[in-house]
């Protein structure tokens, strides 16, 4: 072969005289110093043999050691060895071109085009996003696919949405139903959380008791007075058992000062002076 250079390509090494038993020629080209080989598989026509010679190896000018390597089901050698030499040489020339005015003409009028087709896509697209509305929205069944379609009324686009529903979840677990128990007297050892009610009747009825009772201030009554008008609030005002026994001892106690008045004269004014100091 001729001599290499640096930045050729596409060269062959044809050999001659070597004596191989396959049809193919296996190859080892390595740049001298370096212990990276590349692997190159070539033919062999009788004793003549071609290796192409990889361009890798041909990119800086120095030594190339190739190695000719034989081998079978049970054994490989290097048979041959030998050194190529790629020469060194001036950089390859920018690659450079110069247009004709008929070309610069054709280009420039297919850059304009372009230009212009891309314009006026994008003029039709402002127009269909400014005039766009949302139309129906449809729920479609759990696991149905989205979709989405572009439907034309009255020169408007409108966009139809399907939207699939979510699917059924779980059952969750059953809640407290337990009800609340509301006493219907008022405890002081219920554990019964609610107990306004029966406390605000119970206030209510106190305030009317309250608001009805009279103060007997005239000490011309006699006792069987004090005892009807006793009665008359009795009937009026529902007491409890506790209730009637204290004002069984409050009458008790008025039965005394009626006849400690009975012995006494008194005036109305000492009559209340005296009820004052009772209370």
């Amino acid at each position: 072969m001729d001599k290499l250079y640096e930045h050729d390509f596409g060269q062959s090494l044809q050999i001659t005289g070597l004596t191989l038993t396959g049809p193919t020629v296996e190859a080892h080209f390595c740049i001298k110093g370096n212990d990276d080989s590349v692997l190159v598989m070539g033919t062999l026509d009788g004793d003549v043999a071609i290796v192409p010679v990889p361009n890798s190896m041909l990119e800086d000018a120095g030594l190339i050691n190739t190695y000719i390597y034989e081998r079978n089901d049970t054994a490989g050698k290097t048979v041959y060895k030998f050194e190529l030499r790629v020469e060194r040489r001036a950089d390859l020339p920018a690659a450079t071109y110069d247009p004709t005015e008929e070309e610069v003409s054709y280009f420039t009028h297919v850059i304009e085009v372009i230009t212009e087709q891309a314009e006026i896509v994008q003029a039709t697209k402002d127009e269909l996003l400014a005039g766009l509305t949302i139309g129906g929205v449809e729920t479609l069944p759990a696991g149905s696919a989205a979709t989405a379609d572009l439907v034309e009324d009255g020169g408007k686009i409108k966009l139809d949405l399907g939207i699939p529903q979510g699917e059924k979840g779980e059952k969750g677990e059953k809640g407290d139903t337990e009800r609340l128990t509301v006493d219907a007297e008022i405890s002081a050892t219920s554990t019964n959380p609610v107990q306004n009610k029966v406390i605000k009747s119970n206030i209510d009825k106190l305030q009317d008791e309250i608001d009805n009772f009279t103060v007997i201030t005239d000490a011309t009554l006699t006792r069987e007075d004090i005892a009807a008008d006793a009665k008359a609030v009795g009937d009026a005002i529902t007491l409890t058992p506790s209730e009637i026994s204290t004002l069984t001892e409050l009458l008790t106690v008025g039965d005394a000062i009626t006849s400690v008045g009975d012995a006494l004269t008194l005036t109305s004014s000492e009559i209340s002076t005296l009820t004052g100091l009772l209370n």
